[in-house]
């Protein structure tokens, strides 16, 4: 015959459970209620430092990859990694989607985006978030020496996130095809 269950309180200090005795909380369990982070990618990119690993020095015809995390897995929440991107003479920089691109769509890339900045003074070149084909360009920066570019994420939703692929160009070069015609062009 099966044994009776009987139900009940939380006992106020930690004891020995007796067989067949559920609790119908966990309060006054040590450590309980606990919060725990749910992480979408344990392999995130770091927020706690500024990535310019093989970044900097670039000269014309380099190229790399940047990427949030692991293919496959959406990115976390209330994340902020950035790339800092140098060169000693002047560059055009070119950006294209890799093999995915898709962070949360928003007013103005106001959620989760890719946001950059040129120079020193970090003046912002524009935020991107959405989703891009493979390939695609995203934006073409000219006539810059150090860019910035920052993922940020906040609390709402997360996506796939992005790989994506720079291309060091000649700064009197112009930009490719796809994109609005720059100003003074």
């Amino acid at each position: 015959a099966p044994a009776s269950v009987v139900a009940t309180e939380v006992p106020e200090e930690a004891e020995v459970v007796p067989v067949g005795v559920l609790y119908h909380g966990f309060r006054s369990f040590p450590g309980y209620p606990r919060v725990v982070d749910l992480v979408n990618d344990p392999n995130q990119c770091s927020s706690s430092v500024v990535n310019d690993t093989g970044t900097k020095d670039l000269k014309v015809g380099m190229e790399g990859v940047l990427f949030d995390g692991t293919d496959g897995l959406d990115y976390n929440p209330g994340v902020e990694c950035t790339w800092q991107l140098t060169t000693f003479s002047f560059m055009r920089l070119n950006l294209y989607a890799g093999n995915f691109f898709d962070l949360e769509t928003s007013p103005g890339c106001s959620g989760d985006r890719i946001e950059i900045t040129l120079g020193a003074d970090l003046e912002l070149w524009g935020r991107f978030c959405g989703k891009y084909a493979p390939g695609q360009v995203i934006t073409s920066v000219p006539k810059v020496q150090v860019v910035t570019i920052k993922f940020i994420t906040d609390e709402n939703y997360e996506r796939p996130g992005f790989t994506m692929r720079y291309v060091v160009a000649d700064s009197r070069s112009v930009q490719p095809p796809g994109l609005p015609k720059e100003k003074g062009a």
